[in-house]
């Protein structure tokens, strides 16, 4: 049952790179930094306010944000899958709002440190919720409850474990603090320019989509970008 350490998926990032709408007439350019505070907040928290800010329509940052709260889901029922148990939607949606919880807490810290035209570099340090041994202890800890209580039917007794898993998991996540430490990494971002009502805006992204992503996933769960 022991699940492997939550990366978010965040490889749909694409979508904001190939399907980009923007509204509004405004020319301003936001900073790098703002652009990268926007991504953060829609993948990490589920947080719309500054990528709607940015002026992207609401049809593309919904698609992408409610695309990737069903892949999470997705990643945690075919681990618990795997180890031969079935879990339900509710029990699944526990979890992902315990998840999303533990990640409301970290403390990123954004920022440019370098800048050209049309090239920046964005550095990002934040805090990260270690989700692994909260997760290895509410499996041992319901072991240990369900080989107590000798139940002797076998159905009855995986079921049982289940439950006692996943009530313990999400308070274990419920309960979680920040680590003490920061993952860090600086990413390349670029100019492109997108429609924003019938004209050309220059908008900062990254330059690898997929790249900042992933090792963003990494960082807020404990691993080495």
């Amino acid at each position: 049952m022991r699940r492997l350490k939550k990366i978010i998926a965040m490889a749909s990032m694409a979508v904001l790179t190939t399907g980009l709408v923007l509204t509004g007439c405004g020319q301003k350019v936001d900073p790098p930094e703002v652009t990268a505070e926007a991504f953060y907040d829609l993948y990490v928290l589920g947080d719309t306010t500054k990528i709607e800010n940015m002026g992207v329509e609401k049809s593309e940052y919904e698609n992408v944000r409610e695309t990737e709260k069903t892949s999470m889901k997705n990643a945690t029922r075919n681990n618990i899958i795997k180890g031969g148990f079935t879990i339900s939607d509710e029990q699944l949606n526990k979890i992902a709002d315990a998840e999303l919880g533990a990640l409301k807490k970290l403390a990123p810290k954004i920022e440019t440190s370098s800048t050209t035209d049309d090239k920046a570099t964005v550095k990002i340090a934040t805090t990260y919720a270690d989700i692994t041994p909260v997760d290895t202890k509410a499996f041992n800890d319901a072991m240990t409850e369900i080989k107590a209580m000798q139940l002797t039917n076998e159905s009855e007794a995986r079921k049982k474990l289940l439950d006692l898993y996943v009530n313990k998991l999400v308070d274990g996540l419920n309960a979680i603090q920040p680590s003490s430490d920061t993952k860090e990494k600086s990413f390349a971002f670029k100019k492109q320019k997108f429609n924003v009502g019938g004209k050309a805006k220059d908008v900062w992204v990254p330059e690898d989509m997929t790249v900042f992503g992933t090792d963003l996933g990494k960082m807020i769960t404990g691993q080495n970008a």
